[in-house]
């Protein structure tokens, strides 16, 4: 595995973390704990995309966080992290050949799996009493995390999907974000008023369902400005343009095409609507930004 050696030994916990959320995050915090006991450094091992992009494409989650991301929110748990690629390789490894590669690869002496962590593919029907059997054979021994129940990245994904991003962010224990660069777009907030930062993220980031939401925007060089941004397809002009990205922020006059900025969707202020006029959607709009300035205000 690239990027880690074996001159010590160590504890391994693997996964997609995606999100890196409060379960992940108690994982990871238990990991290093258990490696200062034991005397073996701790190390997590993740994958760069979703497993199941390759296993069942059409069953692949779209992610909560970019693979930078979701490794910089690890390395602030345990700082050697490794990401490896999940090819169809991977998906031929049975449980005892990936036991055996995190022991010769990266020297693991143990491995702490979550509590509904499986690997292999044999997984099917291995239950942990028969991970920690297999381990044991290898000269290694396996360790069961602890669990924090109601909290899963399938869960805050619906979260957001459904505009929730309060209980997402309860989830996550932090404000879930999209990071992307800030491209041409048709000039109409412009136009009307209310000039807007059209951002671009990647296929397979998680978008938020439809609708106006108060936000922050990250800029570099910049503390995090309060902002509104509409997701959606922008019905009262038909554009055509599809789903779109585009956030609003208030006193702001620089110039952003070209650069990443983040995101962070607050709360849901309203659904999208069609309005009959460019001057009922400027009116609107300005309603928008008083809402998202309210809500800011007061948290």
């Amino acid at each position: 595995m690239s990027g880690i050696g074996s001159e010590s030994r160590c504890i391994v916990t693997t996964g997609t973390f995606d999100g890196v959320h409060l379960g992940h995050q108690l994982l990871l915090t238990t990991l290093s704990a258990q490696g200062r006991q034991l005397g073996l450094r701790p190390v997590a091992v993740t994958f760069d995309r979703h497993p199941l992009s390759v296993i069942a494409p059409d069953r692949a989650p779209r992610m909560l966080l970019t693979s930078a991301d979701r490794m910089r929110h690890i390395r602030e748990y345990v700082p050697q992290a490794v990401e490896i690629p999940f090819d169809s390789g991977m998906c031929a490894m049975t449980s005892r050949e990936w036991l055996r590669r995190l022991r010769d690869d990266i020297g693991a002496d143990a491995v702490m799996m979550g509590y509904d962590n499986s690997f292999g593919s044999d997984c099917a029907g291995i239950s942990f009493d028969d991970y920690v059997a297999m381990a044991r054979e290898l000269g290694m021994q396996v360790v069961e995390a602890p669990r924090l129940p109601g909290i899963s990245s399938s869960l805050i994904r619906a979260a957001i999907a459904a505009g929730n991003m309060e209980d997402a962010c309860r989830m996550l224990g932090y404000s879930w974000f999209m990071r992307g660069l800030v491209t041409q777009g048709t000039r109409t907030g412009h136009e009307i008023g209310f000039p807007t930062a059209n951002l671009e993220v990647p296929d397979t980031q998680l978008i938020p369902a439809c609708g106006v939401y108060a936000s922050t925007v990250g800029i570099p060089g910049h503390d995090p400005l309060p902002a509104v941004t509409n997701i959606g397809s922008r019905p009262t002009l038909d554009d055509g343009r599809g789903v779109t990205i585009e956030t609003h922020i208030p006193g702001f006059d620089g110039m952003l095409y070209g650069k990443e900025i983040t995101v962070t969707p607050l709360a849901k202020i309203r659904d999208e609507q069609k309005f009959d006029s460019l001057d009922q959607l400027r009116d609107r709009i300005a309603l928008d930004v008083e809402e998202s300035l309210k809500l800011q205000s007061i948290r």
